[in-house]
This record gives C-alpha cells, sequence and structure tokens, in this order.
C-alpha cells in the first residue's frame, strides 16, 4: 500500500540528510572520476527503473535513488581511502611516529610532498589535509605525520623541541626513500616552518619548499610572549602551563626554550638555495611577518606572499583558500 504524503515527509528529510552530510576530506585522483560517473548513473538508473514499477512511484524512485546513492557513495569514499595509509615510523630514539601517507598514482617514482604540522596541532589539521586532496588530483604524493608528543605519535608534549622537530622530519624523509620515492618537497607550518627551514639548509633532496606563516627564529621567545610566561619563572619551574592550538591544557618544558636559543635560523635560510614560497598575513600576532621579511631577503630563490589581513590561523575562509591556492599552485607548478 502506498504511503501517504505524512508518512513519507519524515523519512524523506532523514535520507536528504543522510544524502546530504558533509563527506569527510578525502583525496581524489584522477583516476576516481569514472567510478563517481558510472556510480551516479547507475543510482539514476535504478530510481528511474523502480518508479515504473513500483506505484506511488515517485517517492519510490527517490527512496531507492537516496538509498543507493549513499550506498554507493560510501563505497566510493572506501576506495579514495585505500589510496591511503596510516604508518609508523621510528624517530633516532626509537619512538613511534604516526604518518597519513597518500599515493593517488601508486608509483614512488611520482613526487612526494612532506607536511609539516604547527606547534601542538597536528597532522590532521586542515592546511594539511586540503593540500593532500589538491595534490593529489595532480598526482602528487603526501606524507602528513604527527610531531614527537603530537596526536598518535608517542611521547610527552612537554618534551618537544626544534631539534627534536628536525630529527622527525629527516626519519620521515629516511623512511620514504626506503619506500622508494626519490623526488621530495617539503610544506611547514609555523612551528613546522623553522623545523623545514632548518631541514631544507642541510639537505639536498628536496626541490621545493613552501611555508605557511612559518617561525624563521627566536622561538622561544615567541613561546613566552604570546603566552606571557615570565622566562625567569619558566626556567625555576621546570615546566610551565600553556594552551594548545585546540583550547587543551599542555606544559612545556624549559628545555624547549634551551633549545630554541641555539637554533640560528636566519643563518639557516641563507644557505637554502631551492625555489621557496612564503605564504603570511600582515594581522598575525603570533608570528610576526617581520620575521617572514627578513628571510625572504636572505634567501636567494624565494617568493613572499603577503595576504592582507590575514591572521596566523587564517581564520576567515577566504584568506584560508587564498593561502592553499598559493602553496598548492607554487608546489604543483614546480613539478609540473
Amino acid at each position: 500500500m502506498p504511503l501517504s504524503i505524512s508518512e513519507q515527509l519524515p523519512l524523506q528529510n532523514q535520507l536528504y540528510q543522510i544524502r546530504t552530510r558533509p563527506k569527510a576530506s578525502h583525496a581524489i585522483s584522477e583516476r576516481s572520476f569514472m567510478p563517481r560517473m558510472l556510480m551516479s548513473s547507475l543510482s539514476r538508473y535504478l530510481a528511474a527503473e523502480t518508479e515504473y514499477l513500483i506505484p506511488n512511484r515517485s517517492f519510490s524512485g527517490g527512496l531507492l535513488y537516496y538509498i543507493m546513492g549513499s550506498l554507493l557513495w560510501t563505497i566510493q569514499d572506501r576506495v579514495e581511502e585505500t589510496m591511503r595509509e596510516k604508518t609508523h615510523f621510528e624517530n633516532s630514539r626509537g619512538e613511534r611516529l604516526c604518518g597519513i601517507l597518500s599515493n593517488p598514482s601508486k608509483s614512488t617514482e611520482e613526487p612526494m610532498v612532506i607536511l609539516c604540522h604547527g606547534f601542538s596541532t597536528g597532522k590532521d589539521g586542515r592546511t594539511n589535509t586540503r593540500l593532500e586532496e589538491i595534490l593529489s588530483k595532480h598526482n602528487i604524493s603526501t606524507f602528513r605525520f604527527d610531531f614527537f608528543g603530537h596526536g598518535e605519535s608517542e611521547g610527552l608534549f612537554e618534551e618537544i623541541t626544534i631539534s627534536e622537530g628536525v630529527d622527525d622530519v629527516r626519519q620521515a624523509l629516511k623512511y620514504l626513500q626506503g619506500l622508494g620515492y626519490t623526488v621530495f618537497g617539503l610544506m611547514g607550518s609555523s612551528f613546522g616552518g623553522i623545523v623545514s627551514i632548518l631541514v631544507a639548509s642541510d639537505r639536498d633532496e628536496f626541490g621545493v619548499l613552501a611555508l605557511k606563516s612559518p617561525v624563521s627564529d627566536y622561538m622561544g621567545l615567541l613561546i613566552a610572549q604570546h603566552h606571557r610566561i615570565n622566562i625567569d619563572i619558566w626556567k625555576e619551574k621546570g615546566a610551565i602551563p600553556l594552551t594548545g592550538a585546540d583550547g587543551q591544557s599542555l606544559r612545556l618544558n624549559y628545555s624547549f626554550y634551551k633549545d630554541a636559543e641555539k637554533i640560528k635560523g636566519y643563518e639557516a635560510v641563507k644557505k637554502i638555495r631551492i625555489p621557496t614560497l612564503i605564504v603570511h598575513g600582515d594581522e598575525d600576532l603570533t608570528v610576526p611577518i617581520e620575521q617572514s621579511e627578513i628571510s625572504a631577503s636572505l634567501m636567494s630563490n624565494c617568493r613572499l606572499e603577503i595576504i592582507r589581513g590575514a591572521d596566523h590561523i587564517y581564520s576567515q575562509p577566504r584568506h584560508f583558500e587564498k593561502m592553499i591556492s598559493l602553496l598548492s599552485q607554487f608546489i604543483v607548478a614546480h613539478f609540473r
């Protein structure tokens, strides 16, 4: 017996919500285009056939369309997820670090870009996942990982240092080379920026460097200023509480400040010869844009793009999209 209008509407609303729910951000390769066309055509065909065979066909066809559409899109999501692999590698002390390797071409001969996240964030941040998605469309592989003490990687956050971050990237590079990758790019955000600068300054495996609002030097002082920390008290107590990027309560050892004092970022940038892009907002109150201006002036092959009105996290959608566009286009243009 056909459903009444009053019975149909709640089901239609539920199905609409299922069908239009936000999808997780997945990397999409060119090879996924044909499966999408096939699934779309199949779901339309099934809906049309059901409308012909079943009374009250307008609702029945739509019902099957939504059910089959949701099922087929779920299958497609799983297909796309096969391009990703959660994997682990070790830092030089044997602690396990977690990463997501995305390879749309299934070939290690295509370029691989290592994505380095910011301080107290993680590999699954929106910058990394968006870049993964865009670069995958151009058959560029990516490896986004959690630094020591972050996300799914082992270690205590309070023990992180810039030098530890540098070791993490070097070990990630070694791990990827062991898998057969030979063509590399490097991208770093904020804390990941100073780490990427230091790695790129003394390694010749990388062909391109992209930096988003990077710390260039004096990170210990920046941390102290941003969190209103008295350095003498920090030294006396050995560790201080601070609030992470997502509002979490964290602690950070004084060893971070001591390590940062030894880092000479501005000296490191002078050694970088590969094509480099720095994107920075002129309303960044966390990492002053002057740092990027100095770094760009000291590098022989660097372009600085200033996004007017953008803060450190690119909280305005138009600023975020501009930043993503600049970084992704720069990387793609280099490898193509």
